[in-house]
């Protein structure tokens, strides 16, 4: 047992408090967990009260942080669980924490997958190898981005019409060039950009240009 020798407000977190114990020990809580766990001064509390308080003041600043971040962004689960624990909250709290939002309707990976792939399409103009890469940075499982990507290829223009899409407003930076270095810049720019080669090949061929073998 450990008995409660103080309570002192923590300068700069309004709600929440330091509890400090007789053996010089203290340990950091919610104010509405202290009232909840009727944690006050003089009081002896036992080792496994406390670790309930903690555990529950953990999950409770988990969910106020994984709100925040989602407020912020869409996140995938493993976005999500790396910033919980970038932030130094137990691997059980965290778990706890991701389900919770996922039952919610916060986290939800075949959603956020359709979203970056429309994303990645229409606004950014980029190819399915750019996409995948993107979609395993996001930490999205594999299956669900190839799944998002075939669904996409139903309702999206096909993929040399993207890749065109890319090239749009550069029609002047590549006109100043000579016909081979426009057609090697637009190769490779198309490359990074992840169009395969023969969508690219077609794509140029499409302006006029030959895009010849693979470099």
């Amino acid at each position: 047992m450990k008995t409660i020798a103080a309570l002192t407000q923590i300068p700069g977190k309004p709600k929440r408090m330091r509890v400090e114990f007789r053996n010089g020990e203290s340990v950091e809580l919610g104010v509405d967990i202290i009232a909840r766990h009727r944690l006050l001064a003089g009081r002896a509390v036992s080792a496994e009260a406390l670790r309930a308080a903690r555990e529950e003041d953990a999950r409770k600043e988990a969910e106020a942080a994984a709100l925040k971040l989602l407020n912020r962004k869409n996140c995938s689960e493993q976005e999500l669980r790396r910033a919980l624990k970038a932030n130094g909250f137990g691997e059980r709290v965290v778990d706890e924490v991701v389900e919770k939002c996922r039952g919610w309707g916060y986290l939800n990976d075949r959603r956020l997958a359709e979203m970056v792939v429309t994303d990645a399409i229409e606004r950014r103009h980029l190819g399915p190898a750019r996409i995948r890469q993107t979609l395993r940075k996001r930490g999205v499982d594999d299956a669900l981005g190839v799944s998002a990507q075939k669904r996409a290829a139903d309702s999206e223009p096909p993929l040399v019409e993207q890749a065109l899409a890319a090239l749009k407003g550069k029609e002047r930076t590549y006109a100043r060039l000579d016909r081979e270095t426009a057609r090697r810049r637009m190769i490779a720019f198309l490359q990074r950009r992840g169009f395969s080669f023969d969508t690219i090949r077609a794509a140029l061929e499409r302006l006029g240009e030959d895009a010849g073998g693979e470099e």
